[in-house]
């Protein structure tokens, strides 16, 4: 009977986790806190001041919208939004503000030189 009991926990945590983990990544954008997306820049509308991003994984894109508190940034070199093209390789810090991601930071990674 105890091993029954350990089994049916390990089965439970293995089902239950990966559950908790997102619930607690939708927690942290909800409320504030910065949350990382990494992709492939698809689109740049410098007159609506976004950039639509792609995770090459998930296949999921995301709107995130850049305001003047936005740092974008290659290394140590400052970059603007302008800057930005597609097919560049970025990790977005951002926030939830009602319906909208927010992008706190864009890091341009180094191109892989292909």
């Amino acid at each position: 009977m105890k091993n029954r009991s350990v089994s049916f926990r390990m089965v439970a945590l293995l089902l239950i986790g990966p559950a908790v983990f997102a619930v607690s990544l939708f927690q942290a954008a909800a409320f504030g806190a910065d949350v990382q997306y990494s992709g492939e820049v698809v689109k740049v509308d410098t007159g609506a001041q976004q950039v639509v991003v792609k995770n090459p994984q998930s296949g999921g894109r995301i709107r995130f919208t850049v305001t003047a508190k936005t740092a974008i940034s290659s290394g140590n070199d400052k970059k603007s939004l302008g800057d930005l093209r597609p097919g560049n390789a970025v990790d977005v810090e951002y926030v939830m503000e009602g319906d909208k991601y927010v992008a706190n930071k864009v890091m341009l990674k180094p191109s892989s030189g292909k």
